[in-house]
């Protein structure tokens, strides 16, 4: 449901949502359908939004991050995250 939500949400939105899962954002990754949200959520955010989820998580040590790339939903997030955060980031350097 959340996800077909995030396909129709709006700047606000996003920013409600992201507000809502930063705090859990950790735990949510490791859950099936939580990693599926994130991943969604990644997708159709803005840029600034996708930004708050990626330090959120690149702000845990090495082994939080290990423990995600090891875990059977939490690695889609962070394979989601490097994809589209080269991408973003190469947009961000031609604005620049």
């Amino acid at each position: 449901m959340i996800q077909k939500f995030l396909e129709h949400n709006n700047e606000d939105r996003s920013k409600e949502i992201v507000a809502a899962m930063i705090p859990n954002l950790i735990t949510v990754c490791h859950n099936s359908y939580g990693s599926k949200v994130v991943q969604k959520s990644y997708e159709t955010m803005s840029l600034i939004h996708r930004k708050r989820i990626s330090d959120e998580i690149l702000k845990n040590d090495y082994s939080e991050i290990d423990k995600m790339i090891k875990d059977q939903h939490a690695n889609h997030v962070v394979q989601k995250v490097i994809d589209k955060g080269y991408s973003d980031n190469m947009i961000e350097q031609k604005q620049k």
